[in-house]
């Protein structure tokens, strides 16, 4: 209370003391506010306000009265602590004054003192250096127990390690400033590079198994990439400290044209993954083994273990590409690498392909799993590695080409021999032999082939020309044998030829044309196949054959024509009634054996040959044409018109024909 009143007291003159008098104070202060008479009814508002402002004012002095206590307190340790200090500061002094007196005795001995300090600190530099060389192979050791330990980190491993050999580095740095046994003691740090080498070589063995661990162990797949990833870092920091130093230092020898290697132990983790790749073709797809070697194996198998390995690359997009950082693009470099190794076996079996020694059957089973080879990279919208499978493929189709047409060649030459052994079947339209439904048996089975594994069409029509040429040869050969051999040839082995090329031509080509033309329509082709030179080819089979048994006629009947148109004839002998008779023969099997067709026209070149051998016969005699001679050439002519009549009835243009002969 006295502390609101003193804010109203009024300072003596002399400034040291004040007047206090609450009275009058009082007295004043209520006098100012009970000037009237409703001013009393303030009171109960002033005794309150005064109340409150009594409380504050208690509350304030409590506060600073405290805070000068406090100050006080703290002024006093001050005085107490320099008191301390003080006593200290003289007891210093005093013992520099007792060092002072003491050192003007020793003053002679100090450049003795000065070494022996030195002495002492080298002693200790080199005791601290001593430590720290054996205490690295102690580090190390404690490393190597903990690297046996399977729930270590390699990771952490080889961070210890690191750093060890830091310490190492440094350690060699700081024996070249002063004289030292640096080899001694790079042969006691070798441990710690020994050790980080071995430790590589685990980082190695992980990376080579990248496949199975990406599945079963990819934490350590993933340290094993760091460490990688961390020694790459390390050669660029050294690197660029080589750089800086050879710029600060241009007297320094250094060649700025030699090429600086980046990324070492990434380049040598990436082709350490393609040995890896690889091994795992040579083990499941052996060169010494592949389709076309000796005892290769077969396409069956070849299939079978490409999938297998395929299928590695789905491994690889689901789980190892998890594994690995984006920069390795494991995927695509997976992909490359893979489509690198199965092209090499692709070409060798080319290679062998080239000398025809892979079997057909076999390149048509490669040529279909092809466009199935390429699914994988389909599947994961992968582009298709380079360089493209197909160039293979066209030089292993081309062996395909040769090896069917050799086989073609083969066949027909078989079926052509068969022919004159075979025995001949009589059916409603005479002689015949499968020779010429095997023929086109095997070539519907070459497009059948083609069919079955969907070759392209460029290959086909390679296949149906073939087939074509094949055709053609056959009957070249046909033909060939015939005008050349028919003399030796039996009339049922000559028939049978005829029929059969006849039913080639009229059948056998057509039908294998129009399989052409459906195989072709339904790969949505409009290709112009033109078979006209093999139904001509097989059209002189027919015709050539046909000349055949009218040589073997004429040769039965040339001794006969001989006698014609001489004395012997002249006087009746029976020689034309014997070559009617001959011919009549002929006809009358023809018309059992061959086709009707062929029958007819051979009645027609018969009555050609004839009038033009009689003609020619006539010519050559020198009988003199007298009327015995008219009367026995008439005769003659009416025998062979009554011979050729009786065989033509069948068809009036030939009766017309042989009538005007």
């Amino acid at each position: 209370g006295e502390f609101f009143y003193m804010s109203q007291a009024k300072e003596t003159s002399t400034g040291s003391q004040f007047l206090i008098n609450p009275s009058e104070i009082a007295a004043s202060q209520l006098a100012q506010d009970f000037k009237k008479p409703n001013d009393l009814q303030k009171v109960k508002h002033v005794r309150t306000t005064y109340e409150r402002e009594k409380i504050d004012t208690e509350l304030k002095l409590r506060i600073i009265v405290q805070a000068h206590l406090s100050e006080v307190e703290e002024g006093l340790s001050f005085v107490q602590n320099s008191t301390e200090l003080i006593v200290s500061i003289q007891e210093s002094f005093k013992a520099i004054t007792e060092l002072g007196q003491s050192s003007q005795q020793a003053i002679k001995d100090f450049p003795t003192i000065v070494q022996v300090d030195l002495a002492r600190h080298n002693l200790k530099v080199t005791l601290e250096f001593l430590d720290r060389v054996t205490q690295i192979p102690k580090q190390a050791k404690e490393i190597n127990q903990l690297l046996h330990d399977k729930t270590w980190n390699i990771l952490l491993a080889h961070q210890h390690l690191t750093n060890l050999q830091s310490q190492c580095d440094r350690i060699i740095e700081e024996c070249r400033n002063f004289p030292s046994d640096e080899s001694t003691i790079r042969q006691t740090l070798s441990i710690v590079p020994k050790m980080k080498d071995q430790l590589m070589k685990d980082v190695w063995g992980i990376i080579d198994d990248f496949m199975a661990l990406a599945i079963v162990d990819p934490c350590t797949l993933v340290q094993a990439i760091r460490i990688i990833e961390r020694e790459d870092a390390m050669m660029a920091i050294k690197r660029q400290k080589q750089e800086n130093d050879n710029n600060n230092n241009p007297n320094k020898s250094y060649n700025n044209n030699m090429p600086v290697q980046v990324n070492i132990f990434r380049s040598e983790c990436l082709a350490r993954i393609v040995l890896v790749i690889a091994a795992r073709f040579e083990s499941l797809l052996p060169a010494k083994n592949m389709i076309g070697t000796p005892n290769g194996m077969r396409i069956h198998e070849f299939v079978v273990k490409c999938d297998e390995i395929m299928e590695d690359l789905r491994i690889v997009h689901d789980d190892v590409s998890l594994v690995f950082p984006p920069q390795y693009d494991i995927f695509d470099f997976c992909c490359r690498h893979y489509h690198a190794e199965m092209f090499a076996r692709l070409s060798q079996i080319a290679r062998e392909s080239l000398q025809d020694n892979v079997p057909f059957e076999e390149i048509l089973g490669l040529q279909s799993y092809l466009p199935r080879y390429y699914l994988i990279f389909d599947e994961f919208e992968a582009a298709h590695p380079e360089p493209d499978v197909h160039e293979n493929v066209n030089i292993l189709m081309q062996s395909f080409i040769r090896q069917v047409q050799k086989k073609l060649k083969e066949w027909c030459e078989r079926i052509h021999e068969s022919e004159l052994t075979a025995t001949p079947t009589l059916e409603s339209t005479g002689l015949r032999t499968d020779a010429h439904v095997n023929l086109f048996k095997m070539m519907h089975q070459q497009l059948d082939l083609a069919m079955t594994n969907n070759l392209p069409l460029v290959y086909v029509k390679q296949l149906v020309e073939v087939c074509r040429e094949e055709l053609i040869r056959f009957a070249s050969n046909q033909i060939e044998r015939l005008s050349k051999r028919w003399s030796d040839l039996s009339l049922e082995v000559l028939v049978t030829t005829i029929n059969n090329s006849s039913l080639s031509e009229q059948k056998f080509i057509a039908e294998f044309l129009d399989d052409i033309k459906t195989y072709l329509s339904n790969a949505s082709k409009e290709e112009e196949i033109n078979f006209d030179d093999v139904e001509l080819s097989f059209h002189e089979i027919a015709k050539t054959g046909l000349e055949g048994i009218l040589n073997s006629m004429f040769k039965d009947i040339e001794k006969l024509v001989g006698e014609l148109y001489t004395p012997k004839w002249l006087e009746g002998s029976t020689t034309m009634l014997d070559i009617t008779a001959t011919f009549d023969s002929y006809f009358k099997d023809l018309y059992e054996i061959l086709e009707n067709f062929y029958v007819l026209k051979a009645i027609k070149e018969c009555a050609d040959r004839l009038v033009a051998t009689l003609l020619f016969r006539f010519f050559q005699s020198n009988l003199p044409i007298k009327p015995n001679f008219h009367d026995r050439y008439m005769a003659d002519i009416a025998q062979i018109e009554k011979m050729f009549l009786l065989n033509s009835f069948t068809e009036r243009k030939l009766e017309a024909h042989v009538l005007n002969q």
